[in-house]
């Protein structure tokens, strides 16, 4: 019997620390990998689509303009040998962390079969894996000149346990936020158990998807205030900022980082908020709606009819905590603040709800009550 490369025997062993726990929750996590894992690409054409369909007991997922280089000319390697070989223990050169290697091995050694079919732009192959080990030759179907791959995973059900219990509706947010993240990217997702189909796409990026997250429950968006801020540092950091008015269901601010919501937002989020303060505050002046007594406006201040997305990349993000749910960086708050603090809010103060809680903000600040 083939022994398994350490990684995937490692996986096999203590699959926790990969996954977590090895229930409905594991299946949430490696759907939620294949999907990250559906962008990664060696390839120049970019992916535009990502379609993922829930069986029974698999699930599937298709992306188009990426696939996993193969060294071997004639095909007789396996197509993830390389890979598996790169991760090996003491490897340092990062260079599954850009696409998404170490994951795919995750559900690869967690799986009962787990089948690629990759179309490279010259050939269409295929090959089959079971608990991380190889379970066919590489076949070659003739030649192809689209560039796609299409991944069907099987999970062990000695290891993970729950299935039946899965539901999308995470893989459906993710999805959504994917289709947020790249402008134009189409997302699509089929539960054949319940018949469920959801698609995604926003040609206009995170505008988009703070019009569909603003828009929601009582919420009035004046989509034509809609603001966006970008930025890039020479250390690693890039920042975007998108803001808009809406009414009825006060402030909201969503939070990213690398692609993946924080949903315990941290410090991007706080200085989203300071810069969006000074950015209101220098548009309520030029406007003569506050005047040389007026405060400044502070973070905790600001109007409460205001949704707004801070999406953040970087090299080394700092995590609070294991589950990544918050960032702690006053380095990420200061550059995100002065990204905010350039948007022009004067087109935020047209908001009719925004400028009256201004002017309603400068009355009491002067002793005069609400306006």
């Amino acid at each position: 019997m083939e022994k398994p490369p350490a990684l995937i025997d490692s996986i096999r062993r203590r699959p926790g620390m990969y996954v977590g726990p090895c229930d409905v929750q594991a299946f949430s996590s490696m759907a939620l990998m294949l999907c990250d894992v559906a962008l990664a690409t060696l390839a120049p054409q970019p992916c535009t689509h990502i379609e993922v369909t829930i069986h029974a007991d698999s699930l599937e997922v298709y992306s188009d303009g990426g696939y996993f280089e193969m060294k071997d000319a004639e095909h007789r390697y396996s197509i993830l040998r390389d890979p598996f070989e790169r991760l090996r223990p003491g490897n340092t050169d990062g260079w599954w962390r850009a696409d998404g290697m170490l994951e795919l091995c995750c559900i690869c050694a967690l799986s009962s079969s787990f089948a690629v079919e990759l179309h490279t732009g010259q050939r269409r192959l295929s090959q089959r894996y079971a608990r991380g080990l190889v379970a066919s030759t590489v076949i070659d179907h003739g030649p192809s000149a689209a560039v796609s791959r299409r991944i069907t995973f099987t999970p062990d059900a000695g290891i993970i346990t729950g299935w039946d219990a899965f539901t999308p509706d995470v893989l459906v947010d993710r999805l959504d936020v994917l289709a947020g993240m790249h402008a134009g990217l189409r997302t699509a997702l089929h539960d054949t158990r319940s018949g469920l189909k959801v698609a995604s796409c926003y040609p206009d990026g995170l505008r988009g998807l703070l019009r569909h997250r603003a828009g929601g429950g009582a919420g009035n968006v004046d989509a034509g205030n809609t603001q966006i801020a970008g930025g890039r540092s020479t250390d690693g950091l890039a920042a975007e900022v998108v803001v808009q008015a809406r009414v009825g269901d006060g402030l909201a601010i969503w939070s990213f980082m690398n692609g993946q919501e924080t949903e315990g937002g941290g410090s991007h989020a706080a200085g989203l908020r300071r810069g969006l303060a000074a950015a209101l505050d220098r548009a309520a002046r030029e406007a003569g709606l506050f005047d040389a007594g007026t405060p400044r406006l502070r973070a905790g201040d600001l109007p409460p009819d205001l949704a707004a997305i801070v999406s953040v990349r970087a090299d080394n993000p700092c995590y609070c905590g294991a589950m990544k749910y918050e960032i702690r960086s006053e380095r990420i708050a200061r550059f995100v603040r002065g990204i905010a603090a350039r948007l022009p809010a004067a087109a935020l103060l047209a908001a009719p709800s925004v400028r009256r809680w201004v002017a309603s903000h400068a009355a009491r600040a002067r002793g005069g009550g609400a306006a």
